[in-house]
Parts: structure tokens; sequence; C-alpha cells
């Protein structure tokens, strides 16, 4: 699932576009899941499979990404094809799925879009269970300087006994906080990994594996190279690759757009992890790794 526009990312009538596929290689042509208009803008964040139901989440803007009708909403199908009526959990703005904890519970990172984010920034949630809105809770990771954050897009590394939160922001390098709960974090810090300002995936291997995938060079908004790093504990990232890095061209001048392969996601499945991912903003790909390979 992802957004798309007509020609610029975020602006009227993005809507939400899906493809299936039998076998990882052969995909269907995009269906629409909901069509955007003037005032109601689509931004894909993601799926998820939840009692044998497929769980669409997504961002419904107001107009713009931080207008005050900006919130996050969800989507049940039982085929793929019919799919519910949104329902609304909470505002923000937020573009990434819910990862599951240690201890069974979900959380899932967006942005404040009311007066919060001038102070705050990062609107994080924490759920016992995903489809009812009123049990998500509303939590904050704190930060000394707001302002080195502009979409922090938080991402969630789940440890056997804690989290880790990591967080984009200008600086050149991701930043990051831990909890034990969800709810109560250290103050987010400057790590040292490598980061241009961009969306990335975090995500766990069938052998216990963490892994990155981001856009690993200091350089801001150059996302020419889609870099996976691997990690055991969670923590230490001790082995990287490159996804892809050949050279990229747009074919077609937009707000927001640039060259490069860039907006990570991956899932397990079978023997492969796929890594799905933006090409210029104007293609969607799809790279199989084996997981032997790993």
């Amino acid at each position: 699932m992802w957004s798309n526009g007509k020609i610029h990312e975020d602006v009227e009538g993005q809507r939400l576009l899906l493809s299936d596929s039998p076998d990882g290689e052969r995909w269907c042509k995009p269906r629409p899941i909901f069509d955007g208009g003037d005032d109601k803008i689509f931004v894909a964040a993601g799926l998820s499979v939840i009692s044998d139901k497929l769980v669409a989440w997504f961002t419904i803007t107001g107009g713009t990404n931080f207008n005050p009708n900006t919130a996050l909403y969800f989507s049940t199908s039982a085929d793929g094809t019919n799919w519910t009526s949104p329902t609304k959990i909470t505002s923000g703005f937020f573009i990434n799925p819910p990862i599951q904890m240690h201890d069974g519970r979900w959380i899932m990172g967006g942005e404040y879009t009311d007066p919060n984010r001038e102070t705050k920034r990062m609107k994080i949630l924490v759920a016992t269970e995903l489809l009812t809105p009123t049990s998500w809770k509303e939590v904050t990771i704190p930060i000394e300087d707001v302002s080195v954050i502009g979409y922090a897009e938080p991402n969630f590394i789940a440890r056997k006994k804690d989290t880790v939160a990591l967080l984009r922001n200008y600086s050149g390098k991701l930043y990051a906080a831990q909890s034990a709960d969800g709810e109560n974090w250290t103050t987010a810090e400057q790590t040292d990994i490598p980061d241009s300002t961009a969306r990335f995936a975090t995500g766990k291997l069938p052998s216990g594996t963490h892994f990155l995938i981001n856009n690993a060079t200091n350089k801001q908004f150059d996302r020419s190279a889609l870099v996976m790093t691997l990690s055991k504990d969670g923590r230490k990232l001790t082995r990287g690759m490159l996804v892809r890095s050949e050279p990229t061209k747009m074919r077609f001048e937009g707000k927001h757009k640039l060259d490069g392969w860039q907006y990570p996601h991956a899932h397990v499945w079978s023997d492969y992890l796929y890594v799905v991912y933006s090409v210029n903003k104007e293609d969607v790909f799809v790279t199989r790794i084996a997981l032997k390979k790993l």
C-alpha cells in the first residue's frame, strides 16, 4: 500500500493504492483503497494482519500535513478488496505502522499537529487492543532541542526487555531514546548512525536479528543509497550492506520530489525479506533478499 498523488506529494486528490502478489514476483495492477479530495488527502502508514483481517493504517490530512483536522485512521478488510469506512484513532500525522513490544502491547509513532508540536514534536501511542481506539494511550519522548526535529517519523526496535525509538532529524545522524515499558522514555540523544534526513524502516528477522534500512549518508536529503544494517542485540549495528545504490533520475518535476531510493518498508515472508521502496517518488519497487544471505 502506498500514497499516490497526481503530481505533487501530499496535495489534493492523493489516494491510497494497493497491490498484491501470490509469489512476491508477479504483482497485480494497483487498485485504490480510498480516493482523496480537495480537503481529504490520504497518506499511507502501512499494513497489519490482526485476527485474520488485513488492517490499513493511514493519515487523512485536512489539506496540509499539519492542518488541525489531520488525524490517524484505520480500515479493515477480509479480502483486500472491500474495506470498512475509516475509523479515527487520534489527531496527528502518522506514516509508520504499529510494532509489538516485548510485553505484547503495541507502539506507534507520529507527529503532533496541535500546539503541543512546539514543545514535543513526537506523538507516541501505546495500545493493548489495536482496533479499539479508546485503548490507545498517548505518551511523550523528551528531547532537549525540538528544533533539530522536522519530521520525527518515529520507528521502533522491540528488544527482549525494552524498546528503542529511532527518530529522523536534521543533524545527519539518527536520534534514539529507550524505554522499559513504552511509556517512560529517556531523553532522545544523537546516535552514531548516519542518516540523510529521510524515512527509515526497522524490523526483526526470524533469527532474532534486528535490521535498520535507511539512507545512511551524512548529506541532507541525499537518498542515492538505500542501506541495511543488522544488529543481534538491537543496540549495536555490526554488519551493513547496500540494498540499492545505482544512479536514478526523475522523469517529472514535482513538489518535494528527489532522485533516489527512499521511503523503505520491509516484511519477512517465507524465505525472504521483501524491501519495498519508492524510486524518485515516481515508482514503487520491491527487492527480495534471501534470509539465508542475512
